[in-house]
């Protein structure tokens, strides 16, 4: 990434398959909440263990409850079971442990924008 006159970046190539690409800043983006749900839904059947597989898409609905409840209400409860069993899997499967954090992260920053 080079810096050049006027705070103009250039980023060269970028790929950014199935994901989110922000250039600016998060409060003033529009993000695909949707489709990065989808892409977890996706990595879960493949990269999850059978036996795991309904534990993490059982998460996944919770997460996606919480973030309707910040964007609905703004608020977000306590729910002390639902960070325990996040954890349980972030070992095993630290990359689903990053996505739940960021789609969480992401409602706050949306409702705070």
């Amino acid at each position: 990434m080079e810096l050049q006159k006027n705070n103009t970046y250039n980023f060269g190539n970028v790929n950014v398959d199935g994901g989110n690409f922000i250039v600016g800043n998060v409060v003033n983006s529009v993000l695909n909440v949707d489709n990065h749900i989808t892409q977890i839904e996706t990595e879960i059947e493949e990269k999850a263990d059978e036996e795991d597989k309904k534990n993490l898409k059982e998460i996944l609905e919770e997460a996606k409850e919480i973030m309707e409840n910040i964007k609905n209400n703004g608020v977000i409860e306590k729910r002390k079971g639902f960070f325990k069993k996040l954890t349980e899997h972030a070992n095993k499967y630290g990359w689903f442990y990053a996505e739940i954090v960021n789609l969480i992260g992401t409602a706050v920053l949306t409702k705070i924008g």
